[in-house]
């Protein structure tokens, strides 16, 4: 019933005009005066539009094709054929019309520019339409062919054509055979909205039951009918601006993806939005947090300046899915020539305390000189920072369509287009046309945005160079290097340090009024948020000029400070020192090797189970379900034992040559004198048993997971207070892994998060079933996963590069070569991770609770769950 929908289809509403109104689809045939017979007919999709009609053949091979009613040599009318043996529908009539022109649109996978072919004579067109009736969509194109024709042009055809299809939007109703589950109950119906995306606006309507939220475009115009949200995949709800009135919600859920919806009024808006924040899980789903909140965290270096500036965008309505307000980022670099990039130089970077328009002086006199002899309203820039030209400026070897769209069916002359760093920096220095700030691309990870992947001809400059990728600056070695370089100076303490001055240009009290003069930042009154109140506007004309004005002039972002932004704290240096270790050694296989004929030392310790071993220069310090510390010589096997507490001790950690941390099933958090043989402090920690403690050196913190599912962070240098409590589970944590400042969490439910505590969650997956033990590797960025017989390495992003089929695993250490694991019903194992083979077996040491490896001396140790100590040198 839907084969149609199911292929990937090859037409895009980029296709129309600024203001045109996509009115109605249908399946039918076209076919001209000089291919009869009948057989000739080509079978497509016919896409009916308020300027043009566009059809969209079934044939992959032959082009979309426009024409355009203004086109047209005479008016499109309904004409009488007979019906013959090769028609494949029974209507006796055509729609008709003759064109001395038509284009040829490129393929949505293949982007070129438009081709436009006028004939010598004007040619005869015939459609014939599988289920809708010819007379009415004859009338519907006779009107659009009048009016295109006639005095009527701009907004008035425009206006017109949405009138000419609102009648058909509000009779839609949703498909409920849609509904992806029989159980699902539905709790909202019918509500009216768009789907924005760049450049694209879809009308739909928007249905929601007790499991997911659909969205049913009123045209079948991608190869997906109706999106679906399933609640329990949502991770963030934010509220947003559209065309400067608060009616959109944009919905995030897992790999970051995003549906941006806006509706008729703000009163719908937040019927929808209160609806999800009921149904979604309150602990997953981020919304809109306080921005002081945010703030204090940046202030705290708790998140990173590029997350922090993601989110002043998004607390100020910027969004990826609008190029009319996306994301806002600054030139942070002034040097694009020299062969290095020296970050330790003040003067490789741009002076953040100014706007792009006042960092060169001359220019900036120029300005204010236009200022004063201007008429009200003044302005000292006549654009903007941030135009959906620019971001398609930056962004169309990516989005080749968006430029087409742009520029008319073309992309822009040679010498125009984006083409070489250095040169595009001289130019919001010197061209008074030009004050553009960056966008977020250019400090992240994908460099496909610089690079002509997509093999575009984008013409040759008038010095005869071929435009291509961009030119790079001499300091990066390849597009991936620069967006390395780039993130590097934007995470750097120069910009660390004066960050809040560009804040406070961009969405600051430096934004507008007697402040934004004094600091050289004044643009057109129409790029303010308030400056217009659209809604007050009666005449839809109006209206949609101002609306086309204010996007071509650019939005400024929401004002988010009214007082001065503060500076980031000075970065504090950890205070206790590193302990010496040899961890950039892999295991040497000589040594490997040696361990299968070496005899384990065998040493009787606790009475109950082993948790946890660690290692403190000449000595083993062991934990036990008998709430016991135990200390090993190694020289001498010396045994002293210290009671902490009544209940099991689950993990321990080694804090410095004094002290380990110690939790409990008891909820409680010990810390523990192994000098005195005290416990010098006790934190009453979670709400449940604490399952796995690490020390982060590189913070001077401790971390603690526990069965409450929750994540804390205790400061070591100030009495051991909680600094962060992080809630990114719904199950219990069983377990956690530490690599500098990355922390994996892993809960019974088989769900993992990879979190930087610097900068924020790395990524989230779940790989199915209850894990029981999580490792990071020392020399990659992979995590190793246990469960029950399964261990898995995977990407940080949660890809699996590889699995080994085990008979158990209880708990391991590896090197990310060899694993050495442990198995609470079998044996202690050695496996060669990647070739998955088994390296040796110790017969002998069963019910294995805990493994841990000396990378200073080589040796192995063994925990088992009869208190038994194993040594392996």
């Amino acid at each position: 019933m839907h084969s149609l929908g199911k292929k990937k289809k090859r037409f895009s509403l980029l296709f129309l005009e600024d203001g045109e109104i996509y009115t109605r689809d249908s399946l039918g045939f076209r076919h001209h005066q000089d291919s009869y017979p009948e057989k000739r007919q080509e079978k497509g999709r016919i896409h009916i539009c308020s300027r043009s009609i566009i059809f969209e053949p079934a044939d992959a091979e032959t082009p979309l094709v426009r024409y355009a009613y203004r086109d047209m040599v005479r008016i499109p009318d309904e004409i009488i054929i007979s019906k013959t043996i090769y028609s494949y529908t029974d209507n006796n009539t055509r729609l008709s019309f003759s064109t001395n022109k038509v284009i040829e649109l490129p393929d949505t996978r293949n982007p070129s520019p438009y081709k436009p072919i006028q004939y010598r004579s004007p040619q005869i067109v015939y459609f014939d339409f599988s289920y809708d009736s010819i007379s009415q969509i004859t009338a519907i194109v006779r009107d659009f062919y009048e009016k295109n024709s006639g005095h009527y042009a701009g907004f008035d055809l425009d206006s017109i054509a949405a009138a000419t299809s609102r009648e058909r939007e509000e009779a839609l109703k949703f498909d409920t055979s849609r509904i992806e589950s029989i159980i699902e109950k539905s709790i909202l119906q019918n509500i009216e909205a768009q789907r924005i995306h760049p450049f694209m606006q879809l009308k739909g309507i928007v249905y929601m039951t007790d499991i997911r939220m659909y969205f049913q475009p009123c045209y079948q115009v991608s190869a997906h009918p109706v999106k679906s949200v399933k609640y329990s995949e949502i991770t963030k709800l934010y509220m947003r601006r559209w065309r400067l009135r608060n009616l959109g919600l944009e919905v995030f859920t897992t790999g970051n993806k995003s549906i941006f919806l806006a509706f008729n009024n703000e009163e719908e808006r937040n019927k929808v939005y209160d609806k999800l924040k009921a149904l979604v899980s309150s602990s997953d789903c981020e919304t809109e947090s306080s921005v002081e909140n945010m703030m204090l965290k940046w202030q705290l270096r708790q998140i990173s300046n590029f997350d922090y500036l993601l989110y002043l965008n998004s607390a100020a309505y910027r969004t990826f899915s609008d190029f009319t307000q996306y994301p806002i980022f600054p030139w942070i670099l002034s040097s694009y020539d020299t062969p290095t990039l020296d970050l330790n130089n003040p003067e490789t970077f741009r002076d953040l305390s100014k706007p792009i328009g006042a960092l060169n002086p001359s220019r900036l006199s120029t300005f204010w000189k236009r200022y004063n002899d201007m008429p009200e309203p003044k302005f000292l820039y006549g654009t903007h920072y941030s135009t959906p030209g620019y971001v398609i400026g930056f962004l169309f070897r990516k989005f080749p369509l968006a430029m087409l769209r742009l520029h008319s069916g073309k992309f822009d002359a040679p010498d125009r287009l984006f083409n070489e760093i250095a040169q595009d920096w001289r130019c919001v220095i010197e061209n008074p046309a030009d004050v553009k700030e960056l966008i977020p691309e250019f400090y992240g990870n994908d460099p496909s945005f610089l690079q002509n992947e997509l093999n575009l001809d984008l013409g040759v400059k008038m010095n005869g160079e071929k435009v291509w990728d961009i030119k790079l600056p001499p300091w990066a070695t390849d597009a991936r290097d620069f967006l390395s370089k780039m993130r590097e100076a934007l995470e750097s303490s120069y910009v660390s340090e004066n960050l809040h001055n560009w804040i406070d240009l961009i969405f600051g009290y430096k934004q507008r009024g007697e402040h934004a003069a004094q600091s050289d930042n004044l643009f057109h009154p129409l790029t303010y948020e308030g400056s217009v109140d659209l809604d007050s506007v009666n005449d839809p004309l109006q209206r949609r000029a101002m609306e086309l004005q204010i996007n071509e002039f650019g939005q400024t972002p929401k004002q988010l400070f009214k007082i001065p932004h503060p500076p980031r704290s000075v970065q504090q240096e950890p205070q206790i020192k590193r302990q010496d270790s040899k961890s950039t050694n892999l295991w040497k296989i000589e040594a490997v090797a040696r361990k299968k004929t070496e005899q384990a030392i065998e040493v009787s310790l606790h009475k109950k189970r082993i948790s946890s071993i660690n290692i403190l220069n000449d000595r083993i310090l062991t934990t036990g379900h008998d709430g016991c510390v135990k200390v090993v010589t190694l020289d001498k096997l010396q045994k002293r034992s210290f009671t902490v507490c009544t209940l099991p001790i689950s993990s321990s950690c080694v804090m410095n040559e004094k002290s380990i941390a110690a939790g409990c099933y008891d909820n409680k958090l010990y810390i523990f004198n192994i000098g005195n043989g005290r416990v010098s402090q006790t934190i009453n920690a979670h709400d449940d048993a604490i399952s796995a403690v690490e020390y982060i050196d590189e913070l001077s913190a401790i971390a603690s997971v526990s069965w409450d599912a929750q994540l804390k962070i205790w400061d070591v240098r100030d009495k051991h207070t909680l600094v962060h409590s992080f809630e990114d589970h719904e199950g219990q944590i069983l377990c956690m892994s530490k690599n500098g400042y990355v922390v994996s969490t892993c809960d019974k439910e088989g769900k993992v998060v990879l979190r930087d505590l610097r900068e924020g969650i790395i990524s989230r997956f779940d790989v199915g079933s209850r894990i029981d033990c999580v490792g990071q590797s020392k020399h990659s960025n992979h995590i190793i996963i246990g469960q029950k017989s399964l261990m898995g390495l995977y990407e940080t992003s949660g890809a699996l590069v590889t699995q080994l089929v085990v008979a158990g695993v209880n708990c391991f250490v590896s090197d990310g070569v060899f694993v050495l694991n442990g198995q609470e019903d079998g044996q202690l194992e050695m496996w060669e991770f990647m070739k998955g083979e088994n390296f040796h077996r110790w017969e002998n040491i069963k019910g294995v609770t805990t493994v841990q490896a000396d990378e200073n001396s080589g040796a192995f140790y063994a925990g088992t769950k009869d208190g038994t100590l194993f040594l392996i040198p």
